[in-house]
């Protein structure tokens, strides 16, 4: 199982595509190595040397939220408004979901938005989050930032096309606002959800909520 390619995507979608297209190419795979090979291009590629992604650690977050809150996935994807496929993939961590569908399983579960993405906050949430929004706050940030749609998109490894459907409304992947908001130096948490400061966490105060959050 594979999470869709949508708008922006980036990280282990590509991947997952290049490694199976370089082997089915030329051969024809029986189905019982075709999963073995799609399970070793979905693992995820811990980083060395620098602070891994944000979002690597929603999976156990999720899954902390839901034991506590005692709630089967079938539950808690009843009340978000999606498929329960989808609320156990991402505890698998075999689907990267969307800002907007962590959004939805967030309010199910009583819990913030940006620490279910992201850790970042308190994990108790105030309000109910949305993305409504989002693609206004990416566009002033990055015209505030002197970036053209191009140029952030050279910046962060994404294209024009993609960021102009965020900012027209368009959906976009946890990983994808992860690394806009990286590239325009801002938290992810507040681009996505218009939560909290827009001003990213320290690397020391994100480390001690990282061990805090799982």
């Amino acid at each position: 199982m594979y999470r869709p390619i949508y708008a922006g995507s980036t990280g282990r979608n590509t991947h997952l595509v290049t490694c199976l297209q370089s082997q089915t190419t030329n051969d024809r795979l029986p189905s019982h190595q075709l999963l073995v090979l799609l399970g070793a291009c979905y693992v995820v590629s811990m980083v060395r040397g620098s602070p891994n992604p944000k979002h690597f650690g929603l999976p156990a977050r999720l899954r902390k939220a839901r034991a506590q809150s005692g709630l089967t996935s079938m539950a808690v994807a009843a009340k978000a408004g999606v498929s329960d496929a989808t609320v156990r993939q991402v505890a698998t961590d075999e689907r990267l979901p969307t800002v907007g569908t962590i959004a939805k399983i967030a309010a199910a579960l009583g819990v913030s938005a940006p620490w279910l993405a992201y850790g970042l906050g308190d994990m108790t949430a105030e309000t109910v989050a949305t993305c409504e929004g989002m693609g206004l706050r990416l566009q002033t940030v990055r015209v505030e930032r002197d970036h053209t749609k191009a140029s952030l998109a050279r910046l962060a490894g994404l294209s024009a096309p993609s960021i102009a459907q965020i900012e027209n409304g368009g959906q976009a992947g946890v990983d994808t606002i992860e690394t806009l908001a990286k590239a325009l130096g801002v938290s992810p948490g507040w681009l996505a959800y218009g939560v909290g400061p827009m001003e990213p966490p320290s690397r020391r105060r994100s480390a001690r909520s990282a061990a805090a959050s799982v």
